[in-house]
């Protein structure tokens, strides 16, 4: 029986196994070291399940030549993450790749919650740019997602992951009526078991951009029927931060294939991203956001006594949350508030962005979002409803009560009103 990789296990005779960077559905990253070259690679293990058999450990030999040859295909462009080498160790493929680094999108968003529609937009038109390559050359990535999109340090933005690729010249390897990927990002056309094209992968790359501007994605249920019903027949949430995105984005999320736009359609709603110096994206340890003083001064909703110094321009750094207001916010000067990692007994301002039937979920200063519960406002507010408390827009001061193991944040109300929300 093979055993399973260890950190320094060299590859093929020449790539040195460092440390996991990552794991999917088909297989483990490593950093490597390639030691002939003297340089830090990625290398990808393709996962063979020691149940599988013959037939499955024959499909997923395939499926890794497959993805090296398509990825090999588009090594140089700038957009896409280039594969270098294939070795196959032990009846093992191991899948040499340029090492990123940076974070993908999905752990952005786990960290740091939605982006500023300006950084979606320079992330739609690489991605655009990306798809648009391949597509050029007959490949359909089919699995585009925010897990396979590489935001690097030096504020790149790269596709990844042509695990599950399909070229026009290739044979199906599912079983027809068959589909594989991630159900929440999937086109309709897919989900009824047509094959990936085009069309499925800009889908996905809707769907990507939605949840990068929302913070969570619009067709993800609590389980899979649930999210393929949403996928087939739901119409999307409206989008209510992405600004001017909400064209490209809900064009790009058409069920009808016929009506979805175009990769140059698309392309035509955003413009290339200018060249930046440095990190593009914020570091997600540091997170900063700025709230307008007058909003944070003026509104009643918004208790600013426990902030030692605010309105004289003052600083408090407690619970990690240091908060700057200016003195002056009549004259339209901004309060700047860098929040660090919350953690549970933390207070700050939040904007409801969004009412279920089961709470409202309230968006921090930090990026993230947490959920204020139904039984919470019933308590503070006096209502039945969500709806007789808050509306969306609404600003309530809140206090972290939990994180979980998922990193979702449930909250309290900072103080007990025992009455409507004010203003309402």
């Amino acid at each position: 029986m093979r055993q399973e990789a260890q950190p320094e296990h060299v590859i093929g005779g020449r790539y040195r196994l460092i440390d996991r960077l990552g794991s999917g559905g088909f297989g483990r990253v490593w950093r490597a070291r390639d030691q002939v070259l003297c340089v830090d690679v990625a290398v990808k293990e393709v996962w063979l399940p020691p149940t599988a058999s013959d037939a499955e450990h024959a499909e997923r030999l395939v499926r890794a030549a497959r993805e090296a040859r398509n990825a090999a295909r588009l090594r140089d462009h700038p957009g896409i993450v280039a594969v270098h080498d294939v070795v196959v160790e032990d009846d093992v493929p191991w899948i040499v790749m340029r090492l990123v680094e940076g974070r993908s999108l999905a752990d952005h968003l786990h960290t740091r919650g939605p982006l500023h529609p300006d950084d979606v937009a320079r992330i739609a038109w690489s991605l655009l740019d990306a798809l648009s390559a391949a597509h050029s050359v007959g490949i359909a990535h089919r699995d585009v997602k925010p897990a396979n999109v590489m935001l690097a340090d030096g504020g790149e933005v790269l596709l990844t992951d042509f695990g599950i690729a399909v070229h026009q010249a290739d044979t199906a390897l599912t079983a027809p009526g068959g589909f594989i990927g991630s159900l929440p990002y999937l086109a309709p056309e897919r989900a009824r078991g047509q094959r990936g094209n085009a069309g499925s992968d800009l889908f996905s790359l809707g769907v990507t951009l939605y949840e990068a501007t929302e913070g969570f994605s619009p067709f993800c249920r609590d389980s899979p029927p649930g999210s393929l019903a949403a996928i087939l027949f739901e119409p999307a949430p409206p989008p209510q931060r992405a600004g001017r995105l909400e064209p490209l984005i809900t064009g790009l999320l058409e069920k009808e294939p016929r009506q979805r736009l175009t990769t140059s359609q698309a392309l035509a709603l955003v413009s290339p991203p200018p060249k930046i110096a440095g990190p593009a994206f914020p570091d997600p340890e540091r997170p900063s956001v700025e709230w307008p003083a007058q909003k944070l001064a003026d509104d009643p909703r918004v208790d600013l006594s426990s902030l030692k110094g605010t309105g004289d321009g003052g600083k408090n750094r407690e619970q990690g949350v240091h908060v700057t207001v200016a003195p002056e916010p009549a004259a339209g000067r901004a309060a700047t508030a860098e929040y660090h990692r919350l953690t549970v007994g933390d207070r700050c301002p939040g904007v409801v962005a969004r009412i279920v039937s089961f709470g409202v979920f309230i968006s921090l200063p930090s990026g993230q979002e947490g959920l204020l519960h139904i039984s919470e406002l019933r308590r503070n507010f006096g209502v039945r409803e969500a709806e007789e408390a808050v509306s969306i827009g609404d600003q309530l001061h809140v206090e972290i009560a939990e994180i979980d193991r998922r990193g979702k944040i449930g909250l309290k109300c900072a103080r007990s009103t025992g009455a409507r929300a004010p203003g309402r």
